[in-house]
């Protein structure tokens, strides 16, 4: 059935209309409403996932920041250990110098007294000699009948040859 001029078809328009509506329904039941929950659930997911990654990011700024604390607090405590272990060191370098220095005192006084002692001991050696030359040429000298002066000149050649040997 045809209206008028313009070719509109009423009962094929109604069944247009019918056909349209049948669908928009259908789509509506069938994929519109199970399409949209998908929607919304993936939604929900994505929502939840950003949540959880934001709080795996604060948990893992949170970590960070320990770690740095404890970095920090490490390193000043291995600074201060050092300086520790320096200051130590120093003390025991001191020490040491002065027991090296109290060692070489000692040393040196003994040294000294050894040297003393041999010296001492060479003077009563020197001394002994003397008297022993002294006393063998005036034996000599009462043994023999030599005269005063020949007396005197052998006891200045003597005295010259005990000064010849004392020198190196």
């Amino acid at each position: 059935m045809e209206t008028g001029g313009l070719g509109i078809n009423l009962p094929g328009l109604i069944f247009y209309l019918v056909n349209f509506g049948v669908i928009v329904l259908v789509l509506g039941k069938f994929l519109y409403k199970p399409v949209m929950k998908f929607m919304h659930e993936r939604q929900e997911i994505i929502r939840r996932n950003i949540y959880e990654s934001n709080e795996l990011r604060m948990k893992y700024e949170q970590e960070v920041e320990g770690l740095r604390q404890r970095y920090t607090e490490s390193h000043a405590k291995m600074q201060q250990e050092i300086e520790g272990f320096k200051s130590q060191a120093l003390k025991e370098v001191d020490d040491l110098r002065s027991r090296a220095q109290e060692d070489r005192r000692q040393i040196l006084e003994q040294a000294r007294q050894k040297a003393e002692s041999i010296i001492s001991g060479a003077e009563s050696e020197a001394e002994e000699q003397i008297l022993d030359r002294v006393n063998k040429i005036l034996s000599f000298a009462l043994h023999s009948s030599m005269s005063p002066e020949k007396v005197i000149s052998k006891l200045k050649t003597a005295w010259r040859e005990t000064a010849t040997r004392r020198q190196p």
